[in-house]
């Protein structure tokens, strides 16, 4: 059961409205652009996803047992200011509005569900990113290896991001040359297609010894 529990977390943290800036022609991405995943566990397909870009960038999950329509909404430097996101979990619906406050350095959390409400404050000593926020900086962004950022992440932790390798990369969708960008300590990682587009072609997740998760694409279109 705790296995499981895990990949609904990792669900939660990859599962935006965005300024106008973000959507300028110098960038990979337009309005309009949808990138679909299959989400996998253990190696094994379990559900599906897809992420659109638009005046909000919205994340669809649909597994077994788990549906999330998230809504995303970050500043100019693709921080986060406001998620909003509606749940169903084994049947049960699960509202949730992330309120941020980079000035503050904080994140205020409204969950409602069954009736009763929860309201929650985490504080930090940085500037607060978002998992899908910082994959669309790294898109904005020339990447070449060696490249790192440190990122803040206060349900999970802080973690040094690194461009550590250039290598071929197959999905459903097809082979690419993409850039492999890590966490240190080793939990988190993703492959960013080394073209114009700079597509997120498959994000994982280290969810205990040996047990992974997993987004792949399987397809793109628009933008």
């Amino acid at each position: 059961m705790t296995k499981i529990k895990n990949i609904f977390v990792f669900l939660a943290l990859l599962c935006f409205c965005v300024p106008a800036h973000f959507a300028s022609a110098e960038l990979p991405f337009k309005k309009g652009e949808t990138i679909s995943y299959r989400i996998q566990w253990k190696g094994m397909r379990i559900g599906s996803a897809k992420l659109i870009f638009g005046d909000e960038i919205i994340l669809q999950t649909n597994t077994l047992n788990f549906k999330d329509i998230e809504r995303i909404k970050g500043d100019a430097d693709y921080y986060p200011l406001e998620v909003r996101r509606d749940i169903r979990l084994f049947g049960k619906s699960i509202q949730i509005l992330e309120k941020y406050d980079q000035k503050k350095r904080s994140v205020e959390i409204l969950r409602r569900s069954s009736g009763k409400a929860s309201r929650q404050i985490i504080s930090s000593d940085a500037k607060i990113h978002h998992p899908v926020l910082f994959i669309y900086y790294c898109r904005s962004q020339e990447l070449k290896l060696g490249k790192s950022w440190m990122v803040n992440l206060p349900l999970v932790g802080k973690y040094r991001m690194e461009v550590t390798k250039l290598e071929r990369v197959k999905t459903p969708a097809g082979r690419y040359l993409a850039y492999r960008i890590e966490s240190f300590p080793s939990r988190i990682r993703f492959w960013i297609s080394a073209d114009e587009k700079r597509l997120p072609l498959k994000i994982e997740r280290d969810d205990s010894f040996f047990v992974r998760s997993s987004f792949v694409m399987t397809g793109f279109s628009g933008g």
